[in-house]
């Protein structure tokens, strides 16, 4: 096949993807994973918040003294998925692949978004190992660690292997993935997967909120985190598309909760998690900032 027909065609097909994955967040089905198991996550974002936690004031300290220990200079310099090395990201499968869950419809998956679900299995299974609740910080050194320092894979794997883990609603896109020895497939029982949930919930860092709320949705936190993180990152390259989908991603969280709420009135999230999206977009942007600067540096240096 020509080089340009095949352009042609995964742009389309990308297209229709990021169309598809955003026209769902009109729809509110009850057999949707995170319609269908709101209640344990209410549960569980009720439950008591303990230390570690996430916080704004020294987290991206944190992650530029992990870049610097591991000699990465420049964020960036990787930009392609780092199972593809020849493929670039498609802006069609970033934003869809963000802004929505595979299970929540029947677009083509994506092409070049959806980590080796190997991988998702090791950094779920690193993380369940763990003693203590793991930081995002503490993520992010194991995600560089199974992305070979790819800093935009680790992002993106973040992203998908804690959407995967907190929700369960990513199974059209893994239909089978072996964490702990047991197989996780679209057949597995909502006990069985509930009780992954619940062991997920015990073993992450929850983010430090300052709101009036009771709640603390940690897992949904966490990916929400990750996806701006992604967002951030993927779409700061110089094209119109690129720079259209930053301006949407920079109201993104609000956006979106205006569309599930206000228009679709929609009830399966537990929290708009403001906090954490804002947070890792900016951790995102800033990752991108120094990437064009080709220099990483701590805070007191």
């Amino acid at each position: 096949m020509p080089e340009i027909i095949r352009k042609v065609r995964n742009s389309a097909a990308a297209t229709r993807f990021a169309v598809e994955a955003n026209l769902s967040l009109f729809a509110d089905v009850p057999s949707n994973p995170s319609v269908r198991r709101k209640k344990l996550f209410d549960e569980l974002a009720s439950s008591p918040v303990k230390e570690p936690l996430n916080r704004e004031e020294d987290l991206y300290t944190k992650f530029l003294s992990i870049l610097e220990k591991r000699q990465i200079t420049n964020p960036l310099q990787e930009r392609n998925p780092y199972w593809l090395p020849n493929t670039p990201y498609s802006i069609g499968d970033v934003v869809g692949t963000c802004a929505q869950f595979t299970d929540q419809h029947g677009a083509p998956l994506p092409k070049t978004t959806l980590p080796p679900g190997e991988d998702v299995e090791k950094f779920i299974e690193k993380v369940l190992k763990e003693p203590e609740p793991v930081t995002i910080d503490q993520q992010f050194d194991m995600l560089l660690d199974i992305t070979g320092n790819n800093v935009i894979g680790a992002a993106n794997l973040g992203m998908i292997a804690t959407r995967y883990i907190s929700r369960f609603a990513d199974q059209r896109a893994y239909p089978s993935l072996t964490i702990e020895g047991k197989e996780y497939t679209q057949e597995t029982s909502d006990e069985e997967v509930g009780e992954m949930i619940t062991k997920w919930n015990s073993k992450i860092a929850r983010f430090k909120t300052y709101t009036d709320s009771e709640q603390n949705d940690g897992i949904g936190d966490g990916y929400y985190f990750w996806t701006h993180v992604f967002a951030g990152m993927a779409l700061s390259v110089d094209s119109p598309q690129a720079k259209a989908m930053q301006t949407v991603f920079e109201r993104g969280t609000e956006l979106m909760v205006f569309v599930k709420y206000k228009i679709a009135r929609r009830k399966g999230d537990v929290l708009p998690h403001f906090e954490a999206s804002k947070l890792g977009r900016a951790i995102g942007l800033s990752l991108a900032e120094q990437a064009k600067e080709n220099v990483v540096t701590t805070s007191s240096s």
